[in-house]
């Protein structure tokens, strides 16, 4: 795809979005252009934009933690497992950026996902978050008068005390 051509594409999309900005998932929803194209012309999707004279949104909407542990939940109760990176990526067609780089790493999206996923009620027995964690208890999920916790040790046989402070 030409310079050019791209950039007439930019302009056509910027009519149809109805804003004074043009997001890049609004761009590809209409086009069907990818980033690749983008990156063969400008450095980035901000850049194209600049060159057009146009105000660049956000190149992918945010997606909220809720959201991401529910498609992490959802791969580790049909796989039976953790799954790698790769595979929540594939099967929830979600970019890497979103369950890594956002969350400074998989490792540390994993243990973010799985104490919402607890302290928001959604993984409710011991079976679901041995799963989700593969973990050994030391302190089943139990419900205290202040709060909602659980003990587990991690891979180096520390405890990690998991809870939710009830509302009053």
């Amino acid at each position: 795809m030409t310079k050019e051509s791209l950039d007439e594409k930019i302009r056509e999309a910027l009519k149809f979005s109805q804003t004074d900005y043009l997001s890049f998932q609004e761009f590809n929803k209409r086009t069907g252009i990818s980033t690749r194209a983008i990156r063969q012309n400008y450095d980035n999707w901000s850049d194209a934009c600049s060159s057009n004279g146009i105000r660049s949104g956000p190149v992918q909407e945010e997606v909220s933690l809720e959201t991401l542990a529910s498609d992490f939940l959802s791969v580790v109760l049909k796989d039976g497992k953790i799954p790698s990176l790769h595979r929540l990526i594939r099967l929830t067609k979600r970019g890497e950026h979103v369950f890594s780089k956002k969350h400074e790493g998989y490792d540390n999206f994993r243990h973010k996902a799985i104490k919402y996923l607890f302290t928001a009620g959604l993984v409710k027995d011991a079976n679901e978050l041995e799963l989700l964690q593969n973990v050994k208890f030391r302190i089943e999920p139990i419900q205290t008068p202040v709060c909602r916790m659980a003990m587990i040790f991690d891979p180096d046989g520390n405890t990690i005390c998991i809870h939710k402070r009830n509302v009053k």
